[in-house]
Formats: structure tokens, sequence, C-alpha cells
């Protein structure tokens, strides 16, 4: 291993080590579901399942926890529907330091088959490859909800590095290592995570999940549909009533 790749390999390990909220958050929607630690091949995951019957499986976006679904989760319960959401690994109140796409997505199938039944999935941001992942190893879901979907080569680690010092050269390296041993997950290249509907969310003012990006992918994904709002940005989206309402009602 030369240096380039020692220090590549030095700066995945600090970007894929995600900041934690303090004091830990539950959604207060959540307050009445069980709450258990399911032992997964990426450590110990906190999850929460609310409601009986087949349920709609929650994934979160990158250094932010199960509280981002709270609106979502009081639409679906108002539904009858029931909903499993998680703690990504080195989130929230899951275990572990370290969280990348494809630990986290063997996670979240891995929790979906302890907790099945699963008949839908949503994600936001980091959390829409990490659904793709997931399905793409089985996790059943007739329908998806992808809101702000992260692109496959993510802007954040070469932020990152600028922000701590790293020399884009080593960032750069660092992706390519990534892509190379499939932590990068592309969601628009066909695969079974395909094949069935799709929704996608994208505000037009999103500044880390573009407006190019998601059409991109929703064109790649045959028979999608596609909800273009505006003044949202990155997390607002999750809380606007009407995205809320139309990601429920398909869900649904």
């Amino acid at each position: 291993m030369d240096r380039l790749d020692r220090d590549a390999r030095a700066f995945m390990a600090r970007v894929t080590t995600p900041p934690r909220h303090d004091p830990r958050r539950i959604a207060p929607a959540l307050a009445e579901a069980t709450r258990t630690h399911i032992e997964t091949s990426s450590g110990r995951v906190a999850t929460w399942r609310l409601g009986e019957g087949p349920a709609v499986i929650l994934a979160h976006g990158w250094s932010t926890d199960n509280s981002t679904w709270e609106p979502l989760i009081r639409a679906l319960a108002s539904r009858g529907r029931a909903v499993v959401a998680v703690d990504h690994p080195g989130h929230g109140l899951s275990a572990d330091a370290h969280c990348t796409r494809r630990s986290a997505g063997a996670a979240l199938a891995q929790v979906a088959e302890a907790l099945g039944p699963i008949s839908a999935a949503a994600g936001h941001s980091f959390g829409g490859p990490v659904i793709g992942l997931a399905l793409s190893q089985g996790m059943p879901a007739s329908r998806v909800a992808f809101i702000a979907p992260a692109p496959a080569r993510s802007k954040r680690w070469l932020r990152f590095a600028a922000d701590v010092g790293v020399a884009p050269e080593i960032a750069e390296h660092a992706l390519v290592i990534a892509e190379r041993e499939g932590e990068m997950f592309d969601m628009s290249v066909p695969g079974p995570h395909m094949g069935r509907p799709a929704l996608f969310v994208q505000s037009k003012d999103d500044p880390v999940a573009t407006y190019e990006s998601t059409a991109s992918l929703s064109a790649a994904w045959a028979g999608s549909e596609m909800m273009l709002v505006d003044g949202l940005g990155h997390e607002r989206v999750l809380a606007d009533k009407a995205v809320v309402e139309r990601v429920a009602d398909f869900l649904a």
C-alpha cells in the first residue's frame, strides 16, 4: 500500500464517522412504539416498530436519526400504516462509530427481516441509496419513496476534505476506492432494487441532492413518479405538509 492509499483510507475512516446529536433523540410519534436493538452485521442497531401488520421502513439521512421522520410517521399512522424506524449504524442510539452506505444497507435489510413484514420503504438523502442497497439484498417492499436521494458520487466527501484540510487528491482517491469496493451504490444502474413503483421528491433549490441528479434517477427508474417542489432545500422538505401527504398517500 503506497502513501496515497494509506492517506485515502485514513480519510475514509474520518469521513464515515458521523457526528451524533447529544442528547440522543427519539421522534415523539414513536413514544408508544416497541423499541429494540437488533444485532446486525454492522453492529447493534436501534429500532422502533409502531403498529401491527405490514410496515413502512424508514431510512434517515447522514448525521441525523429517526426523529427526522416525525411528520411522516404521524401521517402514516393516521392512515393505519405500521412503521419501522431505525438509527443507522454510527447514528443516534445505534452502536459502532462508522457508517457507510453498504453497512447501513446491510443493517436495514436485516432489520426488515427481523421486524417484518415490510411492505414499503422511504429514504431521505443518504437513506436513498441505503434503501436501494437493502432492496438489492432482498428486502421486500412493493413501493418506495425517495426524498432528495443522495447522488451516486457524494460531494459530501469533498466538502468534508476541504473543511478538515485534506488535499483534494486524497479525497478523490478515497472516492475511487469506495466506488471500487461497492460503497457508492448507484441507484440509476438497472438492478433488482428497481421493478417496483417509486416516488421521487425533489426541491429545486436543494444544494445537496440536485434536481439534475434526482431527475436522472427518476428517468432511469421505469414507471416512477416525481414530485418537484421549490424553496424547501434539503431538510425542510421532510416537514412540508404537501410533501408529507403525497408521500404518505403513495406508501399507504
